[in-house]
């Protein structure tokens, strides 16, 4: 018996790997440039860990607080407004007047950056059963060179124009995903009608 993949939705394989990789990336652009970060704000090597950390504890809350709205929402509509909002939080940390600003624009980075996981469960929905493991293959591959190739980009970034130069150009690319979103993916409801409280509730 021949299997049949649904050739709509398969072209945004790719492309929602490519979203993983620069939604995971920008939870780790920051830690090659504590050293930096330090010099500019005049703050201990202590201090500067905050942000790092920060970021790690962002991540976590949104995980736990926007994840479940890929549950409540229509998917692609929240994923464009996660990726609007990490582009604003990363273009606080690049123009954050004191170490202060710099880890509070570090916590909403890594509570946005968990768009990555709203977008990762929607690769088995866009094939056939037989092909999900493929999808969620592909879609890995992107989340995990993403985490791998952040540092190196934002090493080569700042050596070339600074540190903060590495929170705006993520800016830009994550702001980019907004209409690119919009075009490639295709509309993603809810499998089931939940509450918020429900889904929270569900954990």
């Amino acid at each position: 018996m021949t299997t049949h993949v649904k050739t709509g939705p398969r072209a945004p394989l790719p492309f929602l790997g490519l979203a993983c990789a620069v939604g995971v990336s920008t939870l780790y652009y920051n830690q090659p440039l504590l050293l930096e970060m330090g010099h500019t704000y005049r703050a201990t090597a202590g201090h500067t860990g905050f942000v790092a950390v920060a970021t790690q504890v962002g991540y976590a809350l949104g995980l736990l607080l926007f994840v479940p709205l890929g549950d409540v929402l229509e998917r692609r509509s929240l994923m464009m407004k996660m990726y609007g909002a990490v582009a604003v939080a990363l273009l606080l940390v690049a123009v954050a007047p004191s170490l202060s600003w710099l880890i509070a624009g570090s916590v909403l980075i890594g509570m946005f950056s968990s768009v990555t996981h709203v977008a990762l469960p929607i690769a088995p929905d866009l094939v056939d059963e037989a092909q999900r493991g493929r999808a969620i293959g592909i879609v890995m591959t992107g989340l995990l060179l993403g985490i791998l190739l952040a540092r190196t980009f934002a090493g080569w970034v700042s050596k070339a124009w600074g540190w903060q130069s590495v929170f705006v150009v993520a800016a830009v690319l994550n702001a980019a995903f907004v209409p690119l979103m919009w075009k490639v993916m295709p509309k993603l409801p809810p499998k089931q009608k939940l509450q918020y409280s429900e889904a929270m509730r569900s954990l």
